[in-house]
């Protein structure tokens, strides 16, 4: 009969809050079995283990391409702010051994720096082992390839060290002057810099995890991006809680000295150094299972 109903045009539909509330605990539940079945907590063991071993080789390379450029008693400073800053509870390592770790840069020869190079691309080559694992990628890469890449990770990272620990003084330069001889305006864009530089180190580590799960995984079509991108920026906010979780359990380790004595340090760090492979490997887990939703690999 042609006749209207009364009723008006439909609403959307909107987004349920019980709706997203399942959708989180079911991912939350298959990123939980896939840890499980990958052995997650034990992978992060071994990746610490190896990066611990590694850490010593590149911060000395990373030391000797920063001193062309600071001379040592900054140097030296620059080493201990870092370690107090981005490695809660290894402050006490680096100073008792900055000395000797500052000095040892003129010592470094030909079959010296090689070396140093080798050992620190073992992290490297067992993280490619272990993202494959994470992604249950079926093909293997040549060794060489894998120990390749890895001295190619060592050089970047010694880069983005060696320009951390020599840039730092000029930026904190750079500041002081603008406060000083900019007036107001000078001290505002000093203050908005220094705000923006907390957000460095979890940016350093978005980054870092982004490209990991985008590029070393040995699976085609590589990881999606919305896939990634996600689960890299949970592990860095993850890592940047972390550190300030760890940094105030780290202001009481005085108390276990009793038990560790000289160790105390050197347990914090190694205990902080699988916190943040577990938080890493736990993003690649939650990337790996993301990338499978949005397509499923043949």
């Amino acid at each position: 009969m042609g006749a209207q109903s009364g009723r008006g045009p439909r609403p959307n539909p909107s987004p349920r809050p019980g709706r997203f509330a399942r959708g989180a605990a079911h991912l939350v539940r298959a990123l939980l079995v896939e840890a499980r079945a990958h052995g997650t907590p034990l992978l992060a063991a071994a990746l610490a283990f190896f990066a611990l071993f590694s850490l010593t080789p590149l911060v000395l390379l990373a030391t000797a391409a920063a001193g062309a450029l600071l001379p040592a008693d900054r140097l030296a400073e620059e080493l201990a702010a870092g370690a107090s800053l981005y490695a809660p509870g290894a402050k006490d390592i680096v100073r008792a051994n900055l000395d000797r770790l500052v000095g040892a840069r003129h010592t470094l020869g030909l079959v010296g720096t090689a070396g140093l190079l080798w050992g620190a691309s073992n992290v490297f080559s067992v993280l490619t082992t272990t993202l494959n694992r994470v992604w249950d990628a079926e093909r293997r890469r040549a060794a060489w390839w894998r120990r390749g890449l890895g001295l190619l990770l060592v050089a970047v990272s010694v880069l983005a060290l060696a320009a951390a620990l020599a840039l730092g003084p000029a930026a904190r330069a750079a500041l002081a002057l603008a406060r000083e001889g900019l007036g107001p305006a000078g001290a505002g864009a000093a203050h908005a810099a220094e705000e923006a530089g907390r957000f460095a180190f979890p940016a350093a580590v978005f980054a870092a995890a982004a490209g990991a799960y985008r590029y070393l995984p040995a699976v085609r079509p590589r990881p999606a991006w919305r896939a990634v991108l996600p689960a890299a920026a949970l592990a860095a906010l993850a890592v940047a809680g972390a550190r300030r979780a760890f940094a105030w359990y780290a202001s009481g380790l005085g108390m276990h000295e009793i038990a560790f004595g000289g160790l105390t340090s050197f347990l914090a760090l190694a205990l902080w150094v699988y916190v943040v492979a577990s938080v890493f490997l736990y993003g690649a887990e939650l990337a790996a299972v993301l990338d499978r939703r949005a397509r499923p690999r043949r």
